[in-house]
């Protein structure tokens, strides 16, 4: 009990100075409110609801919204991949080696009625439980919005000038676009992405939406992430 306590307590103090360093040296996408002090699931609403509010105002403005679903987003971090990703944003030194530390021991074993096997080390997942595991999926994560900025993405301009074309909070993701053309963009930026990082999205749950001031079919409109079509449901 008193090393499950000091361990949580650890993890606590390593949790709390990482959120001073990314946040201090602005490394989160403006997008990434979850697990974030200050931030709600409440302010994407609020934000969605602004673009609604200003770009249907035009009879032809349009809004392209895809909904997506990761299949076991948390359980599929890539342990190599979240190390790498931290060196990149210059997290190095003990800090580094304690959270790879962490992570180079990670075990577990599989319970089935009575019977338990013998604990065997994992390479993939952020571990469960842990305090550090939300933030640490945040920058395991953190390039895919940067990436939609590369491309022809046709972002929406927030009333404060501020381009927007992805909403995050955790594994909760909307890619925004104004044009079709932008959105499927993204899409197959997204399908590069997850094939490189070793994550997967859930084609049954993961919905596109076409916001517009007129009703029109949405069987009109196909879009795809790989090879997979994505349905269209109604506003």
């Amino acid at each position: 009990m008193v090393s499950a306590f000091l361990g949580k307590l650890f993890c606590s103090i390593l949790n709390q100075r990482l959120l001073e360093y990314v946040t201090t040296n602005h490394i989160l996408h403006k997008s990434q409110i979850g697990f974030i002090p200050n931030n709600r699931t409440t302010d994407h609403v609020f934000t969605l609801r602004t673009l609604i509010d200003k770009y249907l105002h035009n009879p032809n403005g349009k809004i392209y919204a895809c909904f997506v679903d990761f299949r076991k987003a948390f359980d599929s971090v890539w342990h190599n991949g979240l190390l790498n990703k931290l060196l990149q944003i210059n997290l190095g030194g003990s800090f580094y080696n304690l959270i790879k530390s962490l992570y180079s021991k990670s075990s577990c074993s599989i319970k089935i009625d009575q019977y338990q096997t013998r604990p065997f080390q994992y390479t993939r997942g952020v571990r469960q439980g842990c305090i550090l595991s939300p933030l640490l999926f945040n920058l395991y994560i953190n390039d895919l919005p940067f990436s939609f900025e590369n491309i022809l993405s046709d972002p929406f301009v927030l009333p404060n000038g501020t381009k927007l074309n992805a909403l995050l909070y955790a594994d909760d993701f909307i890619i925004l676009s104004c044009s079709k053309t932008g959105l499927q963009n993204c899409l197959n930026t997204l399908a590069t992405y997850c094939n490189t990082w070793m994550l997967s999205v859930n084609p049954k749950k993961t919905k596109m939406m076409v916001f517009q001031k007129r009703a029109k079919k949405c069987s009109e409109q196909t879009f795809y992430i790989g090879n997979q079509a994505i349905d269209v449901v109604p506003d």
